[in-house]
């Protein structure tokens, strides 16, 4: 039987905080993790939705962004596009922004 994988938490004790001086494949893939989920906090805050709002909107389960944020779950590929695309549309309406304000 394949042996139970380590969350990211589980790896990184101090979780939201980065790990300070990475010595592992395990630690390196946690701070990965790590900042999809600051990330993905980060889109989250700026749009102004709540967690299961952004979720919905997204398609994306809420109980899958908590545990994400939580550091309880890796990402899947899935999420990991999803998210890229809520960056990428995040991005370019801050572009349009600062060339409407100039």
């Amino acid at each position: 039987a394949r042996k139970k994988r380590l969350t990211p938490r589980e790896i990184n004790p101090s979780w939201p905080e980065p790990i300070q001086g990475i010595d592992s494949p395990h630690e390196l893939a946690s701070e990965r993790a790590r900042k999809i989920a600051s990330e993905l906090l980060e889109c989250i805050e700026s749009s102004g939705c709540t967690r299961r709002a952004w979720a919905a909107e997204h398609g994306v389960d809420h109980t899958t962004i908590s545990r994400l944020v939580n550091g309880e779950s890796w990402p899947d590929i899935y999420t990991v596009t999803i998210l890229e695309e809520a960056v990428k549309d995040l991005s370019d309406k801050k572009l349009t922004e600062q060339h409407t304000v100039d």
